[in-house]
């Protein structure tokens, strides 16, 4: 969206509570200051939030994202890599700002089938999160292997991804979401010859 008018019009058409993101800056944070209004229950309260944002981040604000607010939950960090002997791998790690922190995510080598996205979900450290010690999941443990299945699903359909971070997802009882996404595509090398 382009102004406080779109984003009141945005707000009205998604429905609230919603969240509004600056589209300009490398990085964001989880404040207005440094790109992000959170839980904005009202599209009067989403077109003032957009106007403080203006004025805080100028020309870094646009264009903004007026989104559906995910429920609360734990943050988890799903991602694709290039690895040099297997090609791509889809990774699953803990989120949030801790990610880079919490040690390496476990990764699989694709395609990834249904029963490699539920082994993945309950081993490595992500697992005591989102699963129960008698196996009765925490969180909604299959919108989170969609999530994988989708992701691994574009690693290996698009030669051109390179890299993909998905951090955070998002997951709760109620569901699983996406909330900030970064990827670096590039050219497919040539075979030699």
């Amino acid at each position: 969206v382009a102004g406080a008018d779109e984003a009141r019009a945005a707000a009205s058409a998604l429905g609230t509570p919603v969240t509004v993101k600056a589209g300009g800056l490398e990085q964001r944070g989880r404040t207005e200051r440094s790109g992000v209004a959170l839980d904005l229950q009202d599209p009067e309260e989403v077109a003032a939030a957009y106007a403080r944002m203006a004025a805080a981040l100028g020309a870094k604000l646009a264009p903004a994202v007026v989104q559906e607010m995910v429920p609360a939950g734990g943050d988890l960090l799903v991602g694709i890599e290039q690895h040099a002997l297997f090609g791509p791998l889809v990774a699953l790690g803990i989120g949030g700002a801790s990610a880079d922190a919490a040690g390496p995510p476990e990764r699989r080598v694709l395609p990834l089938t249904d029963v490699d996205a539920a082994a993945l979900v309950r081993s490595g450290r992500v697992a005591d999160l989102l699963v129960a010690p008698d196996g009765a999941p925490r969180v909604d443990v299959a919108g989170l292997e969609d999530v994988l299945l989708r992701v691994a699903r574009l690693g290996f359909d698009v030669p051109e991804l390179v890299a993909l971070r998905a951090n955070p997802v998002i997951v709760a009882p109620s569901g699983a979401g996406v909330v900030d996404v970064s990827a670096r595509l590039a050219p497919v090398p040539s075979p030699p010859g």
